[in-house]
Formats: C-alpha cells, sequence, structure tokens
C-alpha cells in the first residue's frame, strides 16, 4: 500500500456554505450529482433534526453513515459508466491519500461490524474578512475510532495495524479542527478532483 500523508488535508479552515465538487465534472450530470450528494449528507453533520422522532444524535449519526455510504459508492458507479477509465486509476482503494481509504474503511466498519458513534464539543472560530471577532460553534467528532476494530474488516486485510492507526492519527487530529462533517466533506472535494482529472484528460 502506497499512501502520501502529505495528501491528508491539514484543515486549517472550514465551510462558511457548502461547497460543490470540481467544476470539471459538472458536465457529467449523474456523477456529478453523486459528489454533490456525498457532500450534502457531510454537511448535514451536526444540524439539528426537524423530525419529532429523530434526536439529533440520531440525525448526525445517519447523516455521517449516508455520507460515507454515498461516497464509497463513488467509484462503483465510475466502473459502470466510465468503461474507458482504466480501473486502477480511479478505485478509492488504490488511491495515495489515506484519507480516502479511512472513509472507505468507515464505511464498511459501520455497515458489517458496528457504528461509529458522535460526541459534540464547542470550538471557537473566526471569519477571515474579521479574524478579531471569534464566536463558539458545535461541531461533531467521532468518538470510538479504533485500529483494532477496523482491523476485524475484510477490506483492511492489505493494511497493517500500524498503517491503521497511522491513518486514524491522522483523521482525528483533522476532524478535531473543525469537526466530522468539514473533514468528509473535504474528502468528496478531493476525490472529485482526482475523478475530475482523470475524465477530462481523455
Amino acid at each position: 500500500m502506497n499512501l502520501d500523508y502529505s495528501l491528508f488535508p491539514k484543515m486549517e479552515s472550514g465551510y462558511l456554505i457548502i461547497p460543490t465538487p470540481d467544476e470539471g465534472l459538472r458536465e457529467f450530470s449523474d456523477l456529478y450529482d453523486r459528489f454533490c450528494s456525498a457532500i450534502y449528507m457531510a454537511s448535514k453533520i451536526g444540524g439539528e433534526s426537524s423530525k419529532y422522532m429523530l434526536s439529533n444524535k440520531a440525525h448526525s449519526s445517519g447523516y455521517t453513515r449516508a455520507a460515507l455510504a454515498e461516497f464509497a459508492g463513488i467509484d462503483e458507479f465510475i466502473e459502470q459508466h466510465f468503461k474507458q477509465l482504466k480501473r486502477e486509476t480511479y478505485i478509492i482503494y488504490k488511491q495515495p491519500n489515506p484519507l480516502f481509504h479511512i472513509m472507505k474503511m468507515l464505511r464498511n466498519y459501520n455497515v458489517h461490524v458496528a457504528e461509529s458513534t458522535l460526541s459534540e464539543k464547542e470550538i471557537n472560530v473566526a471569519l477571515p474578512s474579521k479574524p478579531e471577532e471569534t464566536f463558539d460553534i458545535k461541531i461533531c467528532y467521532i468518538n470510538n475510532l479504533s485500529a483494532e476494530k477496523l482491523k476485524q474488516l475484510k477490506s483492511a486485510k492489505d493494511y497493517s495495524k500500524a498503517e491503521i492507526e497511522k491513518m486514524i492519527t491522522h483523521f482525528e487530529n483533522a476532524q478535531h479542527e473543525f469537526g466530522i462533517s468539514d473533514l468528509l466533506v473535504r474528502g468528496v472535494i478531493l476525490y472529485s478532483s482526482v475523478i475530475s482529472r482523470l475524465i477530462t484528460s481523455r
């Protein structure tokens, strides 16, 4: 496994508005919509439930699972609809960015082993236009990341425990900056840029 940890996002800033995938994908509307769906679902993590029967915690947990599932299914969609591309160039498993790998593992973990659980905390932030004015916001983060648990996955067989621990360390550091929501959004956008380069350079 040839992972490049310099590609793992540093999360030096968060999102004020929901961003869009790479613009190069806009002409491929079905694929673009897949990326948009993953971004939208990730952006809803930490929001308040609008349904009486759904707690805020269940709301955020559900959108976490949905965002990870949508992200993890994108390479399968590409395999079906962009047969001109070489599979090893776009599948998540072959990408050098470790964030893509742990996002895929977290999706499989939530489907096959157990559920990622979330906690909340407050962070102090400022707008780039007014750095002197700060305010507190609540963010969510996954609180039960475990190399032992992820190693139980069949999809983790090609990763050493040390490699998974390294991925978790980077993931932990990044998600505590602006929350799991912004980190997943960043992962989806980064993957959309990879796919855009592949498709538009044909």
